[in-house]
């Protein structure tokens, strides 16, 4: 399915947003179908969300600090709005049990900052607003990070050396890379991953 909300469309032609425009699955909803799969499967079903985004044109690409810089306080209202939009159409049409967020890297807990424009009151805004979507949905911590928010932790890279004061779910890879790299040929053992994980 393609979403409905403008700004995530390729609105000039140069970038492709939408799954059906840019791949086989034109006339396919890869979502259902992996949904269905899963449930057919008994696996819990989750998406995952990530707030920043450098192609939306509400964002410039920080490449200093891999962050991203909101382009205005307007542009900043809009995003979270469209945002809101779009999770809507997903937890609408696809009913996932967890929401998974990442790029929530602003640890800001004051007001919007063109450098740090995910604020905390932003987090709890939107994870009321998911709530209210549907009271049995589970969301991490990254909803907006480090204030204790969503209802499970994802430490990153690394186990924890004391208890955490609520469940977590560890967020590993199984080389040094978050994503395909030929050159990272530094794989963890088994007995690392079976231990860690």
């Amino acid at each position: 399915m393609a979403t409905a909300v403008q700004s995530f469309k390729d609105t000039i032609g140069t970038k492709l947003y939408d799954l059906p425009d840019s791949s086989p699955f034109s006339t396919r909803d890869i979502l259902k179908e992996l949904k269905y799969s899963c449930e057919a499967r008994g696996i819990i079903f989750g998406l995952h969300y990530s707030i920043m985004d450098w192609n939306q044109s509400s964002q410039n690409a920080n490449y200093s600090t891999y962050y991203s810089d909101i382009a205005s306080t307007f542009a900043g209202t809009v995003l979270i709005n469209d945002m809101k939009a779009q999770l809507n159409e997903l937890i609408t049409i696809y009913h996932p049990a967890v929401m998974w967020f990442d790029g929530d890297w602003t640890y800001n807990s004051g007001s919007l900052r063109l450098k740090s424009w995910w604020t905390m009151s932003d987090g709890i805004d939107m994870y009321n607003y998911l709530i209210g979507l549907d009271s049995n949905l589970v969301m991490n911590e990254r909803v907006c990070r480090s204030f204790g928010l969503g209802d499970f932790d994802c430490p990153e890279q690394q186990v924890p050396t004391a208890p955490l004061s609520r469940q977590r779910e560890m967020c590993q890879t199984m080389n040094t890379s978050w994503e395909y790299t030929a050159s990272d040929t530094g794989s963890k053992s088994s007995k690392a991953i079976i231990q860690e994980w």
